[in-house]
């Protein structure tokens, strides 16, 4: 049996943020998948899923992929931080 050509490059907490950073990918012209379980809600203001969500890509880019979204989800925590400091 022939081994996986497609490597887990990240765990998203929810397939909001896993497709956030799909398109991230694509825009450095890595291809990906998602896999995961995800169970559909719907209420009167958010429609989405929840559950845990892998990003597959190519055994060949799964390192700079990583490398990728690393760097987003730094930033993005960062940024988070230095919101939180600030006096509204």
């Amino acid at each position: 049996m022939e081994k996986s050509k497609f490597e887990t490059a990240y765990v998203a907490e929810n397939r909001i943020v896993a497709g956030m950073l799909q398109g991230i990918l694509e825009k450095e012209n890595i291809f990906s998948f998602l896999k995961g379980k995800t169970a559909p809600y719907t209420d009167s203001v958010i429609m989405g899923s929840i559950g845990v969500t892998e990003i597959k890509v190519s055994k060949e880019d799964v390192d700079r992929a990583r490398e990728i979204i690393d760097a987003y989800m730094k930033g993005a925590s960062e940024f988070q931080n230095e919101e939180g400091t600030h006096d509204g």
